[in-house]
């Protein structure tokens, strides 16, 4: 069984699951169902009771309780709004305590300077050179307009017409929202190094601006909200490499600081509370999902710990408050105006170990709230309620990585518990959308498993010559270690099964201590899914 913190450090799954095979998806649990055991027998909800994503090689089941336990993540009971529509959730009452905190004026001109003058500004402007050349800036606004993105009713539209025709947005902020994209485009362009992450990082980007222009008009945000919150969207992945997950918002702060001031006028009045405000959504977009991330900042602290030597009083009062941001007893508004979980000395020692000096959280006294809360819808969405964003996760697990799942099943799985994680820090604006992304979602994943069921089914894995090539280099795949034949221009990789009808990752638990076949094999059935899931 692997170490399931380990797991939580891409988005957890673990166990062999299920019995009650089904022929068709079924609707996701509902409160009380047949397939809610936990809730049946009147005990606490877990996290995964509630988890859409539960299905082996035969189809979707219920997950096991021991693979639900394994799963479950520390923090506050989960929001039922993740499977029942009619539930009102915890939120809205937190947010309604927390809207009696009086406002406190906002600090603009030390906030901006803060920013400005960061130590990490010169490391980060590294990561953001200028663009120049009108040719080149106008090679890639095509580039940029021409990306399909997808709405929260599912309808998929180039983006530049979906941002020029949102209602809520007029032609000054749209000419500037893909200005600045363009910019972005160009800076993940240049960076050799990480230029698998960045194709990442720049995917996640754009399929955001597709859900939170939707989100927006449903808000009501004004214009200028809503190029705030595209903007903070934008940022908050663009300066996330392979080694600073737990500060990626910061450096994805100061690189709002840096690059927007060549598109917004910061000598004008409301120009440097602008850029303010988007830093701070570009921070408090980190609060989810807040199970999973008090999971990895916990991580990040016992590791230091270990190589540093300190004590590990308060961790567990930490864990508590990232788990549960929007507790009223957690989240207070700092005398500068912004909201921050409330920390004691102890707390704040142990996350300067792993490079934080707070921990911060929308709060709805602040003007900025609307925007930061799109943020996170948004962001939510497109990683856990998408075919692309389960694809996501599946790319990044399993053989080769440090995530040693199971079954490729179990990567969707994870992604399933991420969703009913981040759930409870979305708005209820973007419940319908969630709803429709489940149910879409589910979809594209039984059909993916039907037809890679087929060609397992079949003996052989089919591709092209050149297809094969790309994969087995970017996934160091042994080809040797395969049987392999060409058959009418194509590419069959023999499945090699094991006793009794059993493949590791697919239908039985890969032994990631052996070196042969199912191994190799694994990687190329994994890579399968990841890129079947993220076609659509």
């Amino acid at each position: 069984m692997p170490d399931i913190r380990s797991c939580a450090a891409r988005d957890l799954a673990l166990g062999v699951h299920g019995t009650d095979h089904l022929s068709h998806p079924p609707p996701p649990p509902k409160r009380g169902s047949r397939s809610e055991p936990s809730l049946r027998r009147g005990k606490r909800v877990r996290l995964n009771d509630l988890n859409p994503y539960s299905l082996d090689a035969n189809g979707w089941c219920d997950p096991t309780n021991s693979r639900a336990d394994a799963y479950e993540r520390d923090g506050p009971p989960p929001d039922t709004r993740a499977t029942d529509e009619k539930s009102a959730g915890e939120l809205a009452r937190r947010l309604a305590a927390l809207r009696r905190s009086a406002r406190r004026p906002i600090a603009v001109e030390k906030l901006y300077r803060h920013w400005a003058e960061h130590p990490r500004r010169d490391v980060v402007r590294e990561l953001f050179p200028m663009l120049k050349g009108t040719e080149r800036r106008a090679a890639l606004r095509r580039e940029v307009g021409r990306v399909r993105v997808r709405s929260t009713s599912g309808h998929v539209v180039d983006l530049a017409t979906k941002v020029r025709e949102c209602d809520a947005l007029t032609p000054l902020e749209s000419q500037r929202i893909v200005d600045v994209l363009v910019d972005l485009r160009h800076a993940w362009k240049t960076r050799d190094a990480d230029a698998g992450y960045d194709d990442i990082n720049w995917r996640h980007a754009v399929a955001e601006i597709g859900q939170i222009l939707d989100i927006a008009e449903q808000n009501g945000l004004t214009p200028v909200a809503t190029e705030d919150a595209v903007l903070a969207s934008m940022f908050s992945d663009a300066a996330k490499l392979k080694g600073n997950f737990l500060t990626h918002h910061i450096d994805g702060a100061v690189a709002a600081a840096l690059v927007l001031p060549r598109f917004v006028d910061v000598e004008r009045e409301g120009g440097r509370a602008r850029v303010v405000a988007i830093c701070q959504a570009i921070l408090e977009h980190q609060v989810g999902p807040p199970r999973f991330m008090a999971q990895m900042v916990r991580m990040g602290i016992e590791e230091a710990a270990r190589q540093q030597g300190f004590p590990l009083d308060g961790l567990e009062g930490l864990h508590a408050k990232i788990a549960d941001p929007f507790n009223p007893d957690h989240l207070v508004l700092h005398a500068d105006g912004y909201g921050v979980l409330k920390l004691d000395e102890r707390e704040r020692a142990l996350l300067a170990h792993v490079g934080l000096d707070a921990w911060y959280g929308p709060h709805p006294s602040t003007p900025w709230f609307a925007a930061s809360s799109a943020v996170i819808d948004a962001d939510s969405l497109v990683n856990y309620v998408t075919p692309d964003g389960v694809g996501k996760i599946v790319a990044i697990c399993g053989p080769g990585t440090p995530f040693r799942d199971p079954t490729v099943f179990h990567s969707i799985f994870s992604c399933g518990a991420s969703f009913v994680d981040a759930v409870s820090v979305m708005s209820d604006v973007a419940m319908p959308a969630v709803r429709e992304g489940v149910a879409h979602t589910r979809s594209v994943i039984e059909d993916v498993r039907a037809r890679v069921s087929t060609e397992i089914d079949e003996g052989w894995l089919h591709f092209s010559p050149r297809e094969l090539k790309v994969i087995a280099s970017e996934e160091a795949v042994d080809l040797d270690k395969l049987v392999t034949k060409k058959r009418d221009g194509e590419v069959l990789v023999d499945v090699p099964w094991l006793d009794g009808g059993h493949l590791p990752y697919w239908n039985t638990q890969l032994d990631y201590a052996a070196d042969g076949a199912s191994f190799e094999f694994a990687k190329l059935l994994r890579r399968r899914v990841a890129d079947l899931l993220r076609e659509t």
